[in-house]
């Protein structure tokens, strides 16, 4: 028994304790993120209305991009981990990531 309540976490108001990280607390309504190694924002919450990524945490209206950055949804990923409106294409001219309009030669 001694073990078990050794084991035990509590965390302040308005925190929980992280059922895949025991050791971290996060805020009500937030996420926990897993520990994988990865680079994650605030020791390993991420905030209601966002989710865990492999660069941190996006917002809920948001897609992961190249595992570098997240992009509004509906918009081009690049290689780069930029992001380009859906009207435009990633492109790379003279070795500088760019967005082009669809269409156009650029």
């Amino acid at each position: 028994i001694e073990g078990l309540l050794q084991a035990r976490q509590f965390c302040q108001s308005g925190f929980g304790v992280c059922d895949n990280n025991p050791g971290i607390c996060c805020p009500l309504g937030g996420r926990c993120c897993s520990s994988s190694g990865l680079i994650h924002c605030s020791a390993y919450c991420c905030d209601a209305g966002s989710f865990c990524y492999s660069t941190g945490c996006c917002q809920n209206n948001e897609e992961g991009c190249a595992n570098l950055g997240c992009c509004p949804s509906g918009w081009n990923c690049c290689r780069d981990g930029s992001c380009c409106e859906p009207s435009d294409n990633c492109v790379i001219v003279d070795g500088v990531q760019g967005c082009c309009p669809k269409g156009e030669t650029c």
